[in-house]
């Protein structure tokens, strides 16, 4: 079972969270191409990345203190 974060908005984590409650579309695979999930998710992750690293970096936030 895949486990999909709450705050994932992407378009294949809305697919999963609907096919868990049985509500899964399947004219949605075809609407939306294999290229289009992929590159969402590409930038949910760095999104995710420069977030962490800039909020999540100690050093980061020492330095604008200064």
């Amino acid at each position: 079972m895949l486990q999909v974060h709450k705050q994932n908005v992407t378009k294949l984590a809305e697919l999963i969270r609907d096919s868990y409650k049985g509500r899964c579309d399947p004219l949605f695979l075809k609407r939306v191409s294999s290229l289009t999930l992929l590159v969402e998710i590409g930038i949910d992750k760095l999104f995710r990345d420069y977030v962490h690293a800039f909020l999540g970096d100690d050093e980061i936030l020492k330095r604008t203190d200064e």
